[in-house]
Order: structure tokens, then sequence, then C-alpha cells
């Protein structure tokens, strides 16, 4: 949905111009397309990122970390030590860890799409 509502907001103008200026396809998606989609890219990745770190609940009912921990992610990791580990501080200190990492990549990404534009 969101590269949906993206590739609507490139103007039509831009296409039938590089069109008529003899641009192929591929000219016209890389020089066009990909950076109309620039910014809808990167906001979708930092979700992306941020949804699947926490997702929890799904890795925990599937695999419960998998063989070896293969499947574990900081918030299982952070919850495995916690509550069946029984070390609460342990636990929460591992989930407070992971807030400066979301931080400084929501601050790289925010730099990077204003020194764009």
């Amino acid at each position: 949905m969101n590269f949906l509502a993206g590739m609507q907001a490139i103007p039509q103008e831009l296409y039938e111009a590089a069109e008529i200026d003899g641009a192929g396809t591929l000219q016209r998606f890389r020089y066009i397309t990909l950076p109309g989609l620039k910014h809808v890219i990167l906001v979708t990745a930092l979700l992306s990122t941020i949804w699947t770190s926490a997702a929890l609940t799904q890795i925990f009912v599937l695999t419960g970390g998998g063989p070896n921990y293969a499947t574990t992610t900081l918030p299982m990791f952070a919850y495995l030590t916690a509550i069946p580990g029984t070390r609460l501080g342990a636990g929460a200190a591992i989930a407070m860890l992971m807030m400066p990492a979301y931080i400084a990549l929501v601050l790289v990404l925010t730099r990077y799409m204003l020194r764009q534009e």
C-alpha cells in the first residue's frame, strides 16, 4: 500500500516527458520512479525493521526461540531472561538497550531524508 501511494504521487508528466525524450523502461524506473519512491522506501524499511524486531508473540508461539536460539530476537531474549530466567533486572536492561539503537536508526534516516530535500 505504501508503494502504491508513492507511485500515485509521482506526476505522470515526468513519465510522458521521459518517453518523449526516448528514455527506456529501465531508465524511467531508475531516474523517475526510484527517486520518487526514495522516502517511501526509507520509511517502509524503518517501520519494517522496528516491527520485525518486536515480533515476540509470533516467534514465541511458532518456535520458542528455535533450535539453539536461531530465531531469537532481542525482545525475545529480554523476555526469556526476565520471566523464565527470573532475572527481571537483566531483562529490563536488555529491553532498554534496544531503545538507543532504534533512536539512532531513526535519527540517521531522518537526517538523510532531510538532507536530500
